[in-house]
């Protein structure tokens, strides 16, 4: 995916409530491109499309609820709905870079964990106190218990900034935050512009 001297590929990632998603927005709204592996994991998963139907034969239901639940209660079946669903989501994701110039920035939940983080030029890691992850997942009705699930369920933050190149703390305002995702996008976009 990376080596197109047109494009600066960034592979953006980071915990549950973290605050990945409102780095990816402000990205977006500082004028890169912005593809997010959630939203292709969405249109994969409705109705007629191929994860869909992978889903229904394996689990008896595509309901996000649902599967989300079972499958941080269960690493086996995590296991197999990734085997089913991965290797559509990054046909599409490649698909959509490869249509992609500038400063592209690809929202990755499982970057480091998929062994990903070589086909990007630039790997972010945006990182955020328990508390404050504990807080934002409150926010989104999910109970204590299996927002803490969740998060142990997932890469440590201290593993995935050992493998970043650029880790971006979301521990202060929502202002201060998207003023450091901003002076890294300018970063990027004068990398992406200067020679190689």
């Amino acid at each position: 995916m990376k080596n197109d001297r047109s494009r600066l590929l960034v592979g953006l990632t980071g915990g549950i409530g973290s605050g990945k998603s409102l780095a990816l927005s402000e990205f977006k709204r500082r004028g890169a491109v912005t593809i997010s592996s959630d939203e292709i994991a969405h249109d994969q998963a409705r109705p007629g499309k191929p994860a869909h139907r992978a889903m229904l034969r394996a689990f008896e239901t595509a309901d996000r609820g649902e599967l989300s639940s079972l499958i941080f209660r269960s690493p086996a079946a995590r296991k197999k709905l990734e085997s089913l669903t991965h290797p559509l989501i990054l046909r599409e994701l490649k698909r959509r870079i490869s249509r992609s110039k500038g400063v592209v920035v690809a929202d990755v939940p499982l970057l480091f964990e998929k062994g990903l983080a070589s086909e990007f030029d630039v790997t972010l890691l945006v990182t955020a106190p328990e508390s404050a992850r504990l807080k934002r997942l409150k926010a989104r009705n999910l109970p204590p218990g299996e927002a803490r699930r969740r998060m142990k369920a997932q890469l440590p933050d201290s593993a995935k900034a050992a493998k970043s190149d650029v880790v971006v703390a979301n521990a202060g305002t929502k202002k201060e935050f998207l003023r450091r995702v901003g002076q890294y996008h300018e970063a990027l976009a004068l990398m992406q512009e200067s020679p190689q």
